[in-house]
């Protein structure tokens, strides 16, 4: 993966073709017959794209991909469209005119200039192929070009695709390649324009496999984008993550002003705190009780945020504008803070290529001398200092007067993802089985849960059952405790009545030795293996359980306390019997990390020993 820069002064073009056996796949659920994308840059503010996508489906499987949608706002209009579907033969079964696209402006977003043309059509037989054309113009500024990423889904074929984009040559694009050979690449002079090529034929299927790297990592794409910019009257730099920096920097300058009001307000909720860090939290526990979150995405082109004068005004605010103001109210009584660009998608940041597309989300960081303190202004529900799951590890572009600067936020250790269960069962053989369950939940796995006391009784209990290897049971007795830190901790209690625990044939009761891991998956290793193994999320869970022997039983078969260690994580599982008391101990740390593909059965075997260990029975006996 490399950028290209192309100086204003060297024109060139870049020829990319990939070769592989075979232009079909059995694995094939839809084929990209051809997509062609031509963009025709006249300046810093506006270009025309024209593109066309010629798709086979062969079977439902591949139906997503007949699907069509663009989306439109102030910045993007589409000029013209036309389709056409037709069968196996050949034939004509209908052709698409603009007229017969959907318009929506529904938005996830309470203030957006997005709408979108879509067009969805189900097959009444397959295969079918289905053709489009049509035209974008982009005006009033751009960041970037249009992507080349042909391959868009699993399963899915592309005979061939074509990119070419040109441009004046002022106007300097840079490119990221990616999973596209850099020994494939060409430069040539050209005297009037600057003009990239690529070329991709006979990409062979991407396949589905579990605890595999996300498609958008394995598919080819390149990202193509203006070293220099002007976009919605506003000119910047993207050459650098600094130059970045300085640009979405000046996007905050003027909107931190407090209104008289609410600069008394933040003097008086603070007066009586004696450090910086418990100013830190008074502002944060205010701006959780005042405000509240909204998706706006107005304002040169969503990336700006709305002033602190407009959100203390309206009560909400989207992660751009409540970032900024909580900022403005530290800044307000002496403590610094940046606004900081991050994605909660991509963990890594291109570190060689600066762009605006890289981020899409905006959280806080506020130094202090002893930790540096991210702040979730989005949900300052969550406890003040937690890096949550979306954002722990990932990098993040802070932004300073003097530019952005890469971070990487801290993640917590597998081991401090944590669950702890206690749970005390009382074996009635003739009624029913009466269980004492505390469930304490640390890091992630408090983050897992967050927000469940909130349901209704009968969601939440229906919440506890599917997580419980039982059939019919009662939950009732729920209590809630939380300690709202930077390493969090959530504490649930319930009783459990059920008559389906375990099961009894004749003299004989076969009782389960862990009932709390019901969802414990193994993967399946139906085929060959082609990608590395990745595991996102490392924990560790604990639990321990005391069975009491009922009266007039006996133990006829326990099994041995037994221990592993591997690459992947590790259990112990400790049983013993103290008098009529039977004491286990199951411990698991699964690791998070990136393992070779070879080792996929090694890891098929280690969890299927951890399901084996769950699903052990212990059986008892009555005395004679």
């Amino acid at each position: 993966m490399k950028r290209f820069a192309i100086l204003s002064l060297i024109i060139f073009s870049i020829s990319l073709t990939i070769y592989a056996q075979d232009k079909r796949s059995p694995n094939s659920y839809s084929i990209i017959k051809e997509t062609t994308t031509e963009v025709f840059c006249t300046s810093s503010t506006e270009y025309t794209s024209i593109e066309k996508r010629i798709i086979s489906v062969t079977n439902e499987r591949g139906k997503d991909a007949i699907n069509f949608v663009v989306t439109c706002d102030k910045f993007r209009e589409m000029k013209s469209f036309s389709g056409t579907i037709v069968d196996n033969q050949g034939n004509i079964i209908k052709k698409i005119k603009k007229n017969d696209l959907k318009k929506t402006e529904y938005s996830n977003e309470m203030a957006s200039d997005d709408y979108y043309y879509y067009y969805d059509y189900i097959p009444i037989k397959y295969p079918i192929t289905i053709t489009y054309e049509w035209e974008m113009k982009i005006k009033k500024g751009y960041l970037s070009f249009p992507t080349f990423a042909p391959q868009q889904d699993y399963n899915q074929t592309v005979e061939r695709a074509y990119y070419k984009l040109t441009t004046p040559k002022e106007i300097t694009p840079l490119i990221h390649l990616a999973n596209i050979p850099e020994g494939n690449i060409s430069k040539k002079e050209n005297q009037e324009n600057n003009t990239i090529e690529i070329e991709l034929l006979n990409l062979q299927p991407v396949i589905e496999e579990t605890y595999a790297p996300p498609i958008k990592e394995r598919i080819p794409h390149a990202f193509i984008i203006p070293a220099k910019f002007h976009f919605d009257g506003s000119n910047g730099k993207q050459s650098s993550w600094t130059e970045l920096g300085k640009w979405q920097y000046e996007l905050l300058e003027g909107r931190d002003i407090l209104p008289p009001a609410l600069l008394e307000e933040v003097l008086k909720i603070t007066a009586d705190c004696t450090t910086p860090l418990e100013k830190v939290k008074a502002i944060y526990d205010f701006l959780g009780r005042t405000t509240r979150y909204v998706s706006i995405q107005l304002g040169i082109g969503g990336l700006q945020p709305a002033s602190a004068t407009d959100v203390y005004r309206t009560g909400f605010g989207d992660c751009k504008a409540l970032t900024n103001y909580t900022r403005a109210m530290l800044a307000s009584i002496g403590i610094p803070s940046y606004y900081t660009v991050i994605s909660t998608e991509d963990v890594t940041m291109i570190r060689e290529f600066s762009s605006v597309n890289q981020g899409n989300h905006v959280i806080l960081q506020v130094p202090m001398i002893n930790d540096t303190l991210w702040l979730e202004c989005t949900n300052p529900k969550l406890p003040l200092g937690y890096v949550h799951q979306s954002i722990a590890g990932h990098d993040a572009m802070v932004v300073k007067p003097s530019g952005g600067e890469i971070h990487t936020l801290p993640n917590y250790p597998d081991s401090l993802n944590k669950q702890i269960i206690s749970a005390h069962i009382e074996i009635n053989p003739k009624e029913e089985t009466k269980i004492q369950v505390n469930m304490i939940s640390h890091a992630f796995q408090y983050e897992d849960k967050f927000g469940m006391e909130k349901l209704p009784p009968n969601k939440l209990k229906d919440v506890f059952l599917n997580s419980l290897d039982l059939g019919r049971a009662n939950i009732t007795n729920i209590e809630y405790h939380e300690l709202k830190k930077s390493y969090p901790e959530s504490t649930y209690s319930y009783t459990i009545n059920t008559s389906q625990y375990g099961r009894k044939t004749g003299k004989r009761l076969f009782l389960p030795i862990n009932i709390f891991h019901r969802n414990f998956a193994v993967p399946n290793n139906n085929s060959e293996r082609t990608q590395p193994i990745q595991i996102e999320y490392g924990y560790m869970d604990t639990d321990s359980i005391t069975i009491r022997i009922p009266e007039g039983y006996e133990i006829e078969y326990i099994p041995e306390s037994k221990s592993e260690n591997n690459i992947f994580g590790n259990y112990t599982f400790e049983i013993k019997l103290q008098d009529s008391i039977i004491h286990i101990v199951t411990t698991l740390l699964v690791k998070r990390g990136t393992y070779p593909k070879e080792l996929f059965s090694d890891l098929i075997a280690f969890r299927k020993t951890i399901k084996r260990l769950y699903d052990t029975e212990i059986v008892l006996k009555q005395k004679e």
